[in-house]
């Protein structure tokens, strides 16, 4: 499936896709530290 979408996107769509997951990775990354750290102060 994603081979499929991804001869249905143009270079730029699928570089800001990638983009966007990277940013959405990290943040998720600081959230569970985030959650970790508070956890741990209990």
């Amino acid at each position: 499936m994603r081979g499929k979408i991804k001869k249905s996107m143009t270079p730029e769509q699928i570089a800001e896709g990638q983009k966007r997951s990277r940013e959405l990775r990290k943040e998720l990354q600081a959230a569970k530290a985030e959650r970790e750290k508070a956890k741990a102060k209990k």
